[in-house]
């Protein structure tokens, strides 16, 4: 069975690569490796751009997608989806290109590093929400029913009967600010049991998460936390970050 090998994991910051174009379809095209994270776990994939150098065509892509992947086991009985192949939607404008790309061309891929440092940064900001909402209702997280990172911001949709009521929005506020003022160092590693079964840690806390992330959580800055109602027995929480001047010196 065939699967992408995902260079994000490998070098976060790496921006290209040289690969080869394994399927086309209407839609884009799937590489035998790629730079670009697909949309997953809630955070919105990258976008960029595929170069073929012998006929010169550039297409843009505007999303990525993960397909076919398998369920394994990893630490306790925690389940999570890993290999599958990966995707690169092309927009529809230069779909009509595709027609220039053949099976075994080599390709460059580029992601926009811009885009991938602000959604780094909403999805380590994420997990200092869900830390703070951890403290603030411990056993909630058993019903999380999803998420969504962007750029400049976060959120985290609860199945709940109890309303967040202002103190306690106060309180996550407080308790998420404190892990950015704090500026402690984020790390990112794989399970022994797959290397496509990630961890986030910081600050003595562990986190499954597969996402690209910064390396420390003052690069946050501080967060704004607000509160929506969704429906009834469904809550909402959105940290939203501050206007920052983003830095994208390190990739390369």
């Amino acid at each position: 069975m065939r699967k992408t090998e995902k260079l994000y994991y490998q070098d976060p910051y790496r921006v290209s690569t040289t690969a080869t174009v394994v399927k086309i379809d209407e839609e884009g095209v799937e590489l035998d490796s790629t730079v670009a994270y697909p949309e997953g776990g809630g955070q919105e994939a990258d976008t960029g751009l595929i170069e073929h150098p012998a006929s010169g065509t550039i297409v843009a892509f505007a999303d990525v997608r993960r397909r076919f992947g398998a369920d394994v086991r990893i630490e306790g009985d925690k389940y999570i989806n890993v290999d599958g192949v990966i995707s690169h939607i092309v927009t529809e404008v230069d779909r009509q290109l595709l027609g220039g790309f053949s099976i075994g061309d080599q390709v460059i891929v580029r992601i926009d590093p811009l885009r991938r440092e602000k959604l780094s940064t909403s999805h380590s900001a994420c997990h200092l929400l869900y830390l703070a909402v951890m403290e603030v209702r411990p056993g909630i997280e058993q019903n999380l029913i999803g998420c969504h990172v962007r750029e400049g911001q976060a959120r985290f949709d609860m199945l709940t009967d109890e309303r967040f009521d202002e103190e306690e929005i106060s309180r996550i506020g407080e308790i998420a600010n404190r892990y950015v003022d704090g500026n402690h160092p984020i790390s990112l590693y794989a399970s022994d049991s797959h290397p496509d079964a990630r961890f986030w840690a910081c600050a003595g806390q562990v986190v499954p998460c597969g996402g690209t992330h910064i390396e420390r959580t003052g690069q946050i800055g501080r967060l704004t936390i607000k509160r929506k109602n969704i429906g009834k027995g469904k809550e909402r929480l959105i940290c939203v970050l501050p206007e920052l001047e983003y830095s994208v010196a390190r990739y390369r």
